[in-house]
């Protein structure tokens, strides 16, 4: 379960709280974690939620350059009819040739949108003059409105772009470092919360799991979503791996058999399901293998509808 770049900022945020409200037992247990620690986590969070920023940003300048080339390809077909009515209007101000519509194709053309809108500012000035003329042949002031209407469009779209360009090109270099150094704070902060908590507090140690509260994150976001319904009955399931020295246990084969589920422990030891199901059965088999590991089954594991679903493991190596 692989997190977004806003999902990481958020368990970096929800960690940075609990190092600041835990910092008495993380200073008890290394002098690692003071004020210098907690600047440091802060700045990189604030860092990396500029990115996030940006990067939503950048993916909307995508949508409005999509917009921006679509709202100038319509023009083509304005043009074509455009020049039907400018043919068959007479006493115009201005020759055919020189009304403008030529010049707004070429540019329509090489999507040189500042020439176009150079062209096209043009182009609307003469229909201006003529519009009584253009009215007698068909071209109505509805057409007229539509196109100057179209002609603003197009310049806001084309500010909106450049805008979006600027931003990308400043911000994009520095991403990956960012969060590289963002996600390895915070589980160094995790490690250290579950080996101060594991056994003098079960509730806190959870707090400190990168999979329990990359699920809450997201459940939090989808809670108002229409699809997610029906998730207050299924369960959520998480199945925790140590071996006899109390490390966890990457790459373990974890399944549910009554529902034909499968995922692998991943390096916190964390074996994650988001949403397995309790209807029909709500009692079920949890089998943990690996190479080198000694099988582990549990039998009638109760699933609770909107609930969780918390399993501890101690693998034992197979001796040779």
């Amino acid at each position: 379960m692989t997190p977004r770049k806003e999902e990481i900022v958020v368990i970096g945020e929800i960690t940075f709280e609990n190092l600041k409200r835990d910092n008495a037992a993380f200073l008890a247990y290394s002098p690692l974690y003071d004020s210098d620690y907690i600047t440091a986590f802060e700045t990189i969070i604030g860092k990396a939620k500029v990115i996030v920023t940006t990067e939503n940003l950048i993916a909307e300048g995508k949508m409005i350059t999509e917009t921006l080339y679509m709202d100038i390809d319509s023009l083509k077909d304005i043009m074509n009819k455009l020049e039907g009515y400018v043919k068959r209007a007479k006493n115009l101000t201005i020759q055919v040739k020189d009304f403008g519509i030529h010049d707004v194709r070429e540019k329509i053309n090489t999507k040189d949108v500042e020439g176009l809108l150079m062209k096209f500012g043009t182009l609307v000035n003469n229909i201006g003059k003529n519009t009584v003329e253009l009215n007698k042949v068909g071209y109505s002031t509805v057409a007229f409105d539509a196109l100057k209407a179209l002609k603003t469009k197009i310049s806001d779209e084309n500010v909106g772009q450049t805008v979006q360009d600027e931003i990308q090109s400043e911000t994009i270099d520095a991403n990956n470092l960012i969060f590289e150094e963002l996600n390895r704070i915070t589980r160094d902060v995790m490690d250290a919360g579950k080996r101060i908590y594991k056994f003098s507090n079960k509730t806190k140690c959870g707090e400190y799991t990168y999979q329990k509260l990359l699920s809450k994150v997201r459940h939090e976001r989808n809670a108002n979503k229409e699809e997610l319904q029906l998730i207050g009955e299924n369960c959520v399931v998480y199945v925790n791996c140590l071996d006899e020295e109390d490390k966890e246990v990457e790459g373990l084969k974890v399944s549910i058999p009554e529902y034909e589920l499968e995922v692998e422990t991943d390096e916190d030891g964390i074996a994650y399901f988001e949403s397995v199901p309790t209807k029909p059965i709500n009692k079920v088999t949890i089998v943990v293998e690996g190479e080198g590991w000694e099988k582990q089954t549990f039998v009638k594991q109760q699933l609770v509808a909107g609930g969780d679903l918390n399993l501890d493991v101690v693998m034992l190596a197979i001796s040779n």
